[in-house]
């Protein structure tokens, strides 16, 4: 993974301490939290004149701030939370609401929840400078710096026509996921792409289109591999696709030839076949071509979904994004 980017991208870059506001509903990172607070703060500490979610230091405390400046950062703190994880592409609905603020030590303790669809997503807590003016995630940010929503994108038209797709053919919710089998973070996400098959799978159908990236040596011939499949039995295909994710790594050490080989072997696939599309590329154009057609619409990284057209980067805002539109 590129330090600064995203899920797996060629050139999306995403201001790293951003993807710490969303962790919860991306699963991309582990977590990042400088000071590792993640359960709200119940109460003041003792320097402080109030118990209530916004504190109010004494008025003797030097460099702190007055009860209505700190409910104005509260403010300002789910203002800018809310517009930093939407910059970093969550879902529309998803917001950040400060559950309260405390003094500790020479700085504020803020306390938040990621809000999706009404429950918590995640909770975490950042600190503030006395002065209120920057707040540090990880790393430093100016809380002064106004940040700007981005314009959502326009619901796209992807061409899946005679693709093979999991889930019913009635299905109202069309999932497409550009994906590279040796990224890790698309590895990740088919624990999302499953949990929506599982539970949805009647009102959903879901594409896979290949996107392998150029610095996962391994990635283009297992999406050969899996289009190789693919042309014997589509059920064997969809079940190398699972094998592929369960063996993936991100040296892609278990996606050589001979272990794709010895894959479709289990599957009892013909590997007489197999082998044969697989040694003469019988199946590269075509993996080509899906790379070259999510270039066209934008696609710079994987996991790449679009839910209905809408663009959603990441299995859990995939999910999320397709959870709100079934329970509407």
């Amino acid at each position: 993974m590129h330090p600064n980017s995203y899920g797996h991208a060629g050139a999306k870059k995403v201001p790293p301490v951003a993807i710490v506001a969303i962790v919860a509903l991306v699963c991309v990172i582990a977590g990042y939290f400088a000071y590792g607070a993640f359960n709200p703060a119940t109460s003041c500490n003792s320097d402080n004149s109030t118990s209530t979610d916004v504190c109010t230091l004494s008025t003797s405390t030097p460099g702190g701030l007055t009860a209505a400046q700190l409910s104005k950062l509260k403010t300002d703190l789910n203002d800018y939370l809310t517009t930093l994880i939407a910059i970093n592409g969550a879902p529309d609905g998803v917001t950040a609401a400060v559950a309260n603020i405390t003094k500790d030590g020479d700085m504020y303790k803020a306390s938040y929840d990621i809000m999706q669809s009404g429950s918590v997503a995640q909770s975490g807590s950042g600190y503030v400078t006395s002065d209120g003016k920057r707040l540090f995630l990880g790393s430093p940010m100016d809380l002064t710096e106004k940040l700007e929503k981005p314009t959502p994108k326009p619901a796209a038209t992807i061409n899946v026509t005679g693709r093979p797709f999991r889930g019913s053919e009635t299905g109202t919710v069309t999932i497409v996921e550009f994906s590279d089998f040796q990224c890790p973070y698309c590895k990740v996400a088919a624990a999302n792409v499953d949990t929506v098959i599982k539970n949805y799978g009647a009102n959903v159908k879901y594409y896979l289109m290949h996107f392998p990236l150029s610095f996962h040596a391994s990635a283009q011939k297992t999406s050969e591999a899996f289009e190789c499949a693919m042309l014997q039995d589509q059920n064997k295909a969809w079940a190398m696709s699972d094998l592929l994710f369960e063996k993936s790594t991100s040296d892609g050490a278990k996606l050589a030839v001979a272990d794709l080989k010895q894959y479709a072997a289990d599957l009892s696939l013909d590997t007489a076949k197999f082998n044969k599309c697989l040694d003469e590329n019988q199946t590269a154009a075509k993996v080509a071509a899906d790379a070259e057609y999510g270039a066209s619409l934008g696609v710079t990284g994987t996991p790449t979904f679009y839910v209905n057209g809408v663009e959603a980067v990441g299995g859990s805002a995939m999910q999320s994004a397709v959870e709100a539109i079934l329970k509407g």
